[in-house]
């Protein structure tokens, strides 16, 4: 059974850059578009709330009761987590979502019968 992995850079939302010509030595920049993350949120975000910092870690991601994706390293400074742990996360994110208790706002409808 092979371990799937995914990089960090994966999980986090990269802005749009325009192309940039050659200028002051600078060799010119292609233009990149804007990419959507798995979890469609900022990289510091990402990287200060919903990855854990160490191994030993098990705190949960702030105002849920999820706990943070864990992470390792595979060689110098990439950091990956694994598949199933970015799905785990996900889909506890998700349950969490749909149980907790949201309060309605009042209608329009009941505003103006109440006047």
């Amino acid at each position: 059974m092979s371990l799937r992995i995914v990089r960090l850079c994966r999980l986090y939302n990269v802005p749009a850059r325009a192309a940039r010509p050659a200028s002051k030595g600078k060799p010119a920049q292609k233009a990149r578009p804007a990419r959507k993350g798995i979890f469609d949120a900022s990289k510091s975000y990402v990287l200060g709330n919903m990855v854990a910092r160490s191994p030993d870690d098990t705190s949960t991601i702030p105002g849920t009761n999820v706990k943070r994706a864990q992470v390792f390293s595979i060689g110098g400074r990439t950091q990956v987590t694994t598949e199933a742990e970015t799905d785990r996360v996900v889909t506890d994110l998700q349950r969490w979502h749909a149980e907790r208790k949201v309060v309605p706002e009042r209608s329009r409808a009941a505003e103006s019968e109440a006047e």
